[in-house]
């Protein structure tokens, strides 16, 4: 997963990105590369610890979850 976002998540201030978007071009990244993704849950959880650990910054939106200052760059 961190090769997926160094290749296509940017930081962008003001921008945001769902976890669902993330997760939708996560799979399609793997694919292109006849790659194994994650499930949606294991992902979740990674995502999850970036926040944690200050390198991503999350808030709730309604139902969703999105990830701030950040734009999908691929």
């Amino acid at each position: 997963m961190d090769n997926f976002l160094l290749a296509c998540v940017g930081r962008a201030r003001g921008s945001k990105v769902s976890w669902a978007e993330l997760y939708t071009r996560y799979r399609r990244w793997c694919a292109d590369r006849q790659s194994e993704p994650v499930d949606a849950v294991k992902f979740g959880r990674q995502l999850d610890a970036l926040r944690s650990e200050g390198v991503l910054r999350a808030r709730r939106q309604g139902a969703d979850v999105l990830c701030v200052d950040v734009k999908l760059i691929a």
